[in-house]
Formats: C-alpha cells, sequence, structure tokens
C-alpha cells in the first residue's frame, strides 16, 4: 500500500510547472497531492512520499527539518536532471534522484511500496509522460485560473534553454512532441468552466509545432467546441513566429472560439542575437507573425531579451525602429496593455545558464552586463525613466494613449543626443 499523501516541496516564489504536471500525473492514478515551500513548518505524514524539487547541493539547505521527513526523499525536476548530468554524485540510502522527465515514474513510486524500497540510493532516468496518462489536479485554490497540459516535449533547440537539448540527449530518438487527447483537455475546460474558473493556462512545453500536421488534437478541440453551449473561456499560451506563421489557420479559428491571450516569443529583431541565441527565424518573421495577431485584434504579451552581449547604439535604434512598428500595429489596445507591452520589450536580459549552448559553445557567462558600454547604459536609463513616467501619467490621469510611443521615441532621443 502506497503512502497516505505525496508532498512536493518547492520554490512557492519561483516554481509552477513542475509541481503543477507532477500532481496531474498522479491525479490521473487518483493519488492525491499538495504543495509546500521549502521552508514551509506545516505537519508532514510520517508515511508520506516527499519529492523536491532542487538540486542535490542545496537539498539540505532547501528544507528546515529534511531529518524529519519520512525517507527515503524523492529528488526530482529540472535542476536536478541539470545537475546529475554535468556532475554525478554519490546518491545516499535515503534518497532516490529521478533525473528527465519524472512524471510517469512518480506516481509507481507512490503506489508500490516494494518499488520505492528497491529504489532507494539509485539515480534513475524516468520514462517518457504518455500523455494520455495525465488529468489536471482538481484543487481550485485562488479561484483565478487553473493550469491544463496540452502536450509534453520542446523539439527546440534555443541557445538560452537546457530543456530541449539536454532531453533530446537524454532519451535521443524517442523524445517527442507528444500531445495530448483533444476529449481529455475539452472534459477538464468544460468541468472546471462548471465550477466558475473562465481563465485557463495551456501549458506545454512547446504549444504549437510550425508543421500544422502536428497540431491535430488542438485542431480537433477548436473543430469541436461549441460557443454556444460552452462559451468562451480566456486561454493563455506561448508561442513562436514560425509557429504563428505555419499556424494562421488554427489561430484564427481558436481567436473565433476562444478568448485567447498568447505570449509571443520574439527573443530578438538583432540578427547577431539571434544567430547568438540559435533561433531559426529573423526580425522579418517576426513583424509578419505579429502582423497576423494584430490583425486578428488580439491583446497578447511578448517575450524580448533587450539586455545582453554585444549592445552597440546602432543596433538598439534599429530595435527601436522595430519597436516603433509594434506600437503602430497595435493601436488599438489600451493605454494600460501598451505599456505592458514596453515592459516586456525593454525589462528582460540574458539568463546565461550552465548547460545552455549560449554558455557552454557561445562562451558568455554571468556578469555579461559588466561590459556594456557606458553609452548603452545611459539609453537603458532614460528608458526606464521614460517609463517610470509613463507609468505615472496612468495612473493619474488614464489619458496618455500612447505610452509605447513615447518611451520608445525617448531611447531615440537619447541615442542621437
Amino acid at each position: 500500500m502506497g503512502p497516505r499523501e505525496v508532498v512536493i516541496f518547492c520554490s512557492m516564489e519561483e516554481d509552477h510547472w513542475e509541481p503543477t504536471l507532477i500532481r496531474g500525473a498522479l491525479w490521473h492514478h487518483g493519488i492525491r497531492s499538495r504543495v509546500l515551500g521549502y521552508k514551509s513548518l506545516e505537519k508532514v505524514d510520517e508515511n508520506a512520499l516527499c519529492i523536491v524539487l532542487s538540486t542535490h547541493k542545496k537539498k539540505e539547505a532547501a528544507l528546515i527539518c529534511p531529518g524529519d521527513l519520512a525517507k527515503p526523499i524523492v529528488l526530482a525536476g529540472h535542476d536536478i536532471t541539470q545537475e546529475y548530468i554535468m556532475k554525478r554524485f554519490a546518491v545516499s540510502e535515503d534518497e532516490i534522484v529521478v533525473y528527465g522527465e519524472p512524471y510517469a515514474l512518480l506516481p509507481k513510486l507512490a503506489m508500490d511500496q516494494d518499488f520505492l524500497s528497491q529504489m532507494r540510493g539509485k539515480a534513475v532516468l524516468g520514462p517518457l509522460l504518455d500523455t494520455r496518462e495525465y488529468s489536471t489536479y482538481p484543487a481550485i485554490e485562488k479561484n483565478e485560473f487553473v493550469s491544463i497540459m496540452t502536450s509534453m516535449g520542446c523539439m527546440k533547440r534555443c541557445g538560452y534553454c537546457t530543456y530541449g537539448r539536454t532531453f533530446s540527449g537524454l532519451y535521443s530518438k524517442k523524445f517527442s512532441r507528444r500531445s495530448r487527447p483533444w476529449k481529455s483537455v475539452q472534459k477538464e475546460l468544460i468541468d472546471f468552466m462548471g465550477k466558475g474558473i473562465n481563465v485557463f493556462a495551456l501549458l506545454a512545453d512547446q504549444f504549437l509545432s510550425a508543421d500544422p500536421e502536428e497540431n491535430q488534437e488542438l485542431y480537433a478541440l477548436a473543430s469541436n467546441w461549441d460557443v454556444k453551449k460552452y462559451g468562451r473561456p480566456m486561454l493563455t499560451f506561448t508561442i513562436s513566429p514560425l509557429e504563428v506563421l505555419g499556424n494562421r489557420s488554427l489561430l484564427k479559428a481558436m481567436s473565433m472560439l476562444f478568448q485567447i491571450y498568447p505570449r509571443y516569443s520574439i527573443d530578438s529583431f538583432d540578427p547577431d542575437t539571434l544567430a547568438l541565441l540559435d533561433l531559426d527565424f529573423d526580425a522579418s518573421q517576426a513583424l509578419e507573425a505579429l502582423e497576423f495577431l494584430t490583425h486578428l485584434r488580439l491583446s497578447f504579451r511578448i517575450n524580448y531579451i533587450f539586455i545582453r552581449p554585444g549592445m552597440t547604439l546602432r543596433r538598439i535604434e534599429k530595435e527601436l525602429n522595430h519597436f516603433k512598428s509594434i506600437a503602430a500595429a497595435t493601436s488599438y489596445m489600451t493605454p494600460y496593455e501598451k505599456l505592458l507591452l514596453a515592459f516586456d520589450l525593454f525589462s528582460h536580459d540574458l539568463q546565461a545558464m550552465r548547460g545552455t549552448s549560449v554558455w557552454e559553445e557561445k562562451r558568455v557567462h554571468e556578469g555579461y552586463e559588466a561590459w556594456l558600454q557606458p553609452e548603452i547604459l545611459r539609453v537603458m536609463s532614460k528608458i526606464q525613466e521614460a517609463m517610470r513616467g509613463e507609468m505615472g501619467h496612468l495612473q493619474t490621469t488614464n489619458k496618455r494613449d500612447e505610452p509605447l510611443h513615447a518611451i520608445i521615441d525617448a531611447g531615440l532621443v537619447e541615442i542621437k543626443s
């Protein structure tokens, strides 16, 4: 007989993805779970299966009373996977390390006490999850939104991300993007809407494939959605330029059936930065895809890496002119939405992480920001000053309808001064 409960320890401020997927994999087998922060003082049942999403090196510091937890403790997730691949370490008898995808193995550890005992002291590559064996956990904690998984696996090799590169190496040809059956997704949407939830985050390592033939489950979901019967819930998800361009008909259909609020990953308009990040599109394709999204009159957010190595005034000037195209194309958005786009475009930096091609092959490491030229810092400072000013205008008058234009112009003026 398995443990009476499963407790997942993670960083409550940062983690959402992995605990959500773990709970869904457990719930498909009827296994209840809860999520606690690393330093939680809540009581844990002495027979609980404790899953810790931390590196081996940091686990003792992460848990406030590790000695009080039932043994063995299961270490799982992306962080432990990266650590185990880069630096093999000894696993104690009180531990089980699951690297790679943990979702299919954890239910077995929770249900089978003999198997749990056999795995003590071992590090094991988790088998890939069959997406038919997943059910969204029913707990509604904040009554704001529910995360529903639509697919697993990412076939892209973005230079700033360890996921596709790492997992394709671990599983070789077996690793693929696996869609969840549309009927399961539809049923969960309808069930949660019946409980008053109308906003859903569609979780996927890669929400769309650029090849529309690989998105048949999403096509089926759209084809079988009756707006009059079910309504139009809001769906959020992440897409990139080539995925937009390859799936215009699907996105158009979804925009008519649902309220869709995508996060659009441009990442950069600068060709040298796109090459640094191993991205397979260019600025013209990114703008073409954006034009399509604005043609649908969608509200959306943007992923953009503004602060990165190799910044020059000339490159920034070209980027700001591309940003002006975004500002013009999104003229239908509210001032608040335009201010959010400004935050998206100017507030993010390249996170150099071990295991990525940016770190391992391009030799971009932490602290590269210290080498940015003073004139670059002045432009960035002027842009941030303009952003603060536009926030103030919005809070006091709500009449500034072009905050994005104003912020972009502030950067261009500083470059030319």
